[in-house]
């Protein structure tokens, strides 16, 4: 089952796939400013070679199923959800900051 997305406001676009209409360039929705009364929603995304493009929420569509599976296969892009285990370590090993 698929995440839930508003095109109205903007929700549920975060960590998308998306496809600029104009140049084709596939990439990652990185941030997301709601809409509010008479705007659109505008998307920052994150293109494989690493630029950003940002734009409304019109410039750019869904990323077909055949254009997600070659997207994930070529992305140069490190998963944003998996947190990197050395930073993970520094920060427990950092304590809470009390003196004995």
């Amino acid at each position: 089952m698929g995440k839930t997305k508003e095109a109205a406001t903007g929700k549920g676009y975060l960590g998308e796939i998306m496809v600029h209409r104009i140049t084709g360039e596939m990439g990652v929705v990185e941030n997301v400013v709601e809409a509010h009364t008479g705007w659109p929603p505008q998307l920052t995304v994150r293109l494989q070679n690493g630029s950003v493009k940002r734009g409304n929420l019109g410039d750019f569509r869904d990323a077909s199923a055949a254009q997600k599976k070659k997207f994930s296969a070529n992305s140069p892009l490190p998963p944003a959800a998996a947190p990197s285990a050395p930073a993970a370590a520094q920060e427990g090993a950092s304590g809470s900051g009390q003196t004995p």
